[in-house]
């Protein structure tokens, strides 16, 4: 694995944090991570401080000016604790305090991964791309916008020019919005799967997989270990906090409930399938496995993705648009 330059004065910034990878490591090999590449099928062993990082990528100063370093602020409030947090799980001891670590760390993983920056680029270029056009033809039809980029509009149109979203105004969008996907998480009911077979639970870049039915609200699995995955599906709608609401709110005692179950082998190679699908490169696993490593290959051009929707509106110049979020295996350029 080619070392990444470091730029001058940079931290290397994980944003899969090295306490959760540490929980799945050989202790054969000294905590060492057995490693699978998807975009080549290689395997090689790595340690967590290797993998899953970037340059100062806790810090945002050019979309964040007033507090650049507020993504690495709210990761410093679970990362710590997440070994703690990991032992109250497995002893069935976990605290109102322990429900909000995890959550907000599964929120740190829904949103601030690589993976999901380049799925929230793609909405939101997909989303400006379609309202220009409408508003280029609502000019057209109607007038009465002089300063729209017309010209600009139908270059655009003709593929002569393309939006590209800043990753890096995407990522402070998301990074406030953090808080309010742990305060959705918190509340749900949640269901910590307990595997004792010979088919360990694997992690990889993306740890957070998602299985997102038609039109239905989707589930969220997070390996914790090897032998523990927490499974939360989202039924339970949240309002939004805001500053006036948020010190109160988390203080209070979540409303969802927290039940233990055990897997089959069956059930925890279908969830290691679902990890391996939703990863952006790199899966993880505690110990080698020709089992794992042609899991890669077989999956490896899969990842999440959205997938935009299109209906007809009762009104003549109304339409009604969406987002959905699917894992799946995108077609191949021709």
């Amino acid at each position: 694995m080619a070392p990444r330059k470091r730029p001058s004065g940079a931290t290397r910034d994980h944003f899969v944090a090295q306490t959760y990878l540490r929980h799945f490591g050989d202790p054969n090999k000294g905590g060492m991570l057995h490693a699978y590449r998807k975009s080549d099928h290689a395997y090689f062993p790595c340690w967590p401080t290797d993998v899953c990082y970037e340059w100062d990528g806790d810090l945002n100063p050019g979309f964040i000016t007033n507090r650049p370093e507020l993504l690495g602020d709210l990761r410093k409030t679970f990362e710590p604790v997440w070994a703690l947090v990991v032992g109250r799980l497995l002893s069935k001891s976990v605290t109102d305090g322990d429900k909000l670590a995890i959550s907000g760390y599964m929120a740190n993983l829904m949103t601030s991964t690589p993976a999901w920056r380049r799925v929230s680029v793609e909405i939101c270029n997909h989303d400006l791309r379609n309202y220009l056009i409408l508003a280029k033809k609502m000019q057209e039809k109607h007038g009465g916008n002089d300063e729209l980029p017309v010209e600009a509009i139908a270059m655009m149109e003709r593929g002569e020019i393309t939006i590209k979203t800043d990753q890096n105004y995407v990522k402070a969008v998301l990074t406030k919005k953090m808080i309010n996907h742990a305060w959705v998480l918190y509340n749900q009911d949640w269901i910590v799967l307990q595997n004792d077979t010979a088919a360990p639970f694997i992690t990889s870049d993306n740890p957070v997989a998602i299985l997102n039915p038609d039109f239905g609200q989707a589930n969220r699995y997070l390996p914790v270990t090897p032998h523990l995955c927490v499974l939360i599906p989202c039924r339970r709608h949240m309002p939004s906090l805001t500053e006036d609401t948020i010190s109160q709110a988390i203080r209070s005692a979540p409303q969802g409930h927290i039940a233990y179950g055990k897997v089959t082998a069956a059930q925890a190679r279908a969830i290691n399938r679902l990890i391996t699908q939703c990863a952006d490169d790199l899966v993880f696993s505690s110990a080698q496995s020709s089992g794992i490593a042609a899991l890669v290959k077989k999956y490896g051009r899969f990842r999440v993705d959205a997938e935009f929707l299109e209906f007809p509106a009762r009104e003549e110049e109304a339409i009604y648009q969406g987002v959905t979020i699917r894992v799946r295996e995108p077609p191949i350029p021709r």
